[in-house]
């Protein structure tokens, strides 16, 4: 059989403009799937900051593929830093904010009066328009979880206690009801300062401020349950108003019964400026 030269070889035929034959070829890992379908839910804010995600045999089962390639997508999302793997107890979103933002503000806000102040206005910008679009866009299952942690809050007061992890998550709850994916992820990441702006302790252990807190929490839901976006503001702002109040009001009793010492040459440093040790706060309340 006579060899064809390379000029004698068919080529190709061009195909035309807009031919499907033109689309590029698909050659993509099952794991690349499930990953970008992870990072789709979490970018539209299905899936929250701090949400579980499914055990990996149900994600196996919902997107029809094999565990493995489960493994494989959430070990790249965690390499990326958009879950948390928590051994024994399944993978958590985490918040797209950088914790090392946030970390030393807590350290400092736990010391300085001054900085405590600062962030209170920070949040009455940031969770006043958080409470209006709550408002406006809250779904009944954000409203169920506002109702729960506003349940838990009375009980803790009822009992004496301090409002703790209730009260943060009902803050966070607010934001995660906007539904605006960017705003949810910040206001998460400031979990940790709103630990630490809590209300003195001679404030968070007398049970009728406390219930007084429970009060303006109260406010707030039923504004935004209504859907009033103007009260819902007002509302909040409020709320955030009081406890500046009260920081104020405690921390300029205590610098009249403990006078801060002042500085010598090469003395230490006076406390003006700080919350006085039985006064800081307490963790656990926003």
């Amino acid at each position: 059989m006579p060899r064809t030269e390379p000029s004698e070889r068919r080529r190709a035929t061009t195909p035309r403009a807009g031919s499907d034959l033109l689309t590029p070829v698909r050659n993509v890992r099952l794991s690349d799937e499930v990953y970008d379908r992870l990072l789709s839910l979490i970018g539209k804010g299905v899936l929250g900051p701090g949400e579980r995600l499914w055990p990996e045999r149900e994600m196996a089962e919902r997107f029809r593929v094999s565990r493995q390639s489960v493994r494989e997508a959430l070990n790249q999302a965690k390499l990326l830093g958009l879950i948390e793997v928590r051994p024994g107890d399944g993978a958590y979103v985490r918040s797209l904010v950088p914790g090392s933002l946030v970390e030393p503000l807590s350290v400092l806000l736990e010391r300085e009066t001054g900085r405590v102040l600062e962030f209170l206005q920070v949040r009455k910008v940031l969770e006043g328009w958080c409470a209006a679009e709550a408002a406006r866009r809250a779904k009944p299952a954000d409203l169920r979880k506002l109702a729960t942690c506003l349940r838990r809050m009375a009980r803790i007061s009822r009992a004496g206690g301090l409002l703790g992890k209730p009260d943060v998550d009902f803050h966070i709850a607010i934001a995660e009801a906007t539904h605006n994916t960017v705003m949810a992820h910040i206001v998460n990441s400031l979990r940790a300062m709103f630990q630490a702006v809590l209300r003195v302790r001679f404030v968070t252990r007398d049970p009728a401020r406390t219930q007084l807190l429970v009060s303006q929490h109260e406010k707030i839901l039923a504004a935004i349950q209504r859907r009033d976006r103007v009260g819902a503001t007002a509302a909040m702002v409020s709320h955030l108003e009081f406890i500046e109040g009260e920081i104020r009001r405690f921390g300029e009793g205590s610098r009249r019964v403990a006078r801060p010492a002042t500085s010598g040459p090469g003395g230490p440093p006076s406390a003006e400026g700080r919350l006085p040790r039985h006064v800081r706060p307490a963790a656990g309340q926003s």
